[in-house]
């Protein structure tokens, strides 16, 4: 595990931080998978830190699922709630060095990235073959797509399907790299 510290950062800091890291471990070792933690309730840099780390050529694609249901925090249909109230709606807007507005993710993204972040359905979840290509498809507009969960059960399922081919970078809360 390795710890950017990147959360306050400026974006362009962060972007290169995560640069800089990714560059190194591509010269240690191929990554075909790779899990960048973010913090639960979207603080901080992520859009650069996704930007930085798809910049960098080693990845296809990026799986986007912040949510981390022992905490209060899931994603459904693409908009981050934390205890069943909408992420802008908490403290976290008041965050005195990441503020968060908004709460639909893909819309979040969007802004941060200056390009379409797609949405992927849960109900494909069960059918890793209308995972892959309904993954396929998404790719066509953008390498972003954002995954709902609302318990364990399916982010472990967001974990298994992005272990397929298509997908080459994941991004979520470390405790689903283990």
């Amino acid at each position: 595990m390795l710890d950017t510290d990147s959360r306050a950062l400026s974006p362009s800091i962060a972007y290169h931080c995560i640069a800089s890291l990714i560059n190194e471990l591509k010269e240690i070792t191929p990554t075909p998978h790779f899990y960048k933690k973010i913090d639960s309730t979207l603080r901080g840099n992520f859009g650069a830190e996704i930007n930085a780390l798809y910049d960098s050529g080693a990845f296809d694609v990026v799986i986007i699922a912040p949510a981390y249901p022992k905490a209060g925090r899931l994603t459904k249909e693409g908009f981050h709630y934390v205890h069943d109230q909408l992420l802008h709606y908490t403290e976290v807007r008041t965050d005195p060095k990441t503020p968060v507005y908004e709460s639909h993710i893909p819309t979040l993204l969007t802004q941060q990235l200056n390009q379409v972040v797609n949405h992927i359905r849960p109900s494909l979840y069960e059918n890793s073959v209308q995972w892959e290509e309904e993954v396929e498809r998404l790719l066509t507009t953008s390498p972003f797509v954002v995954c709902d969960a609302t318990s364990d059960e399916e982010l472990q399922k967001n974990r298994n399907a992005s272990l397929y081919p298509t997908v080459s970078y994941t991004l979520g809360r470390f405790s689903r790299a283990n």
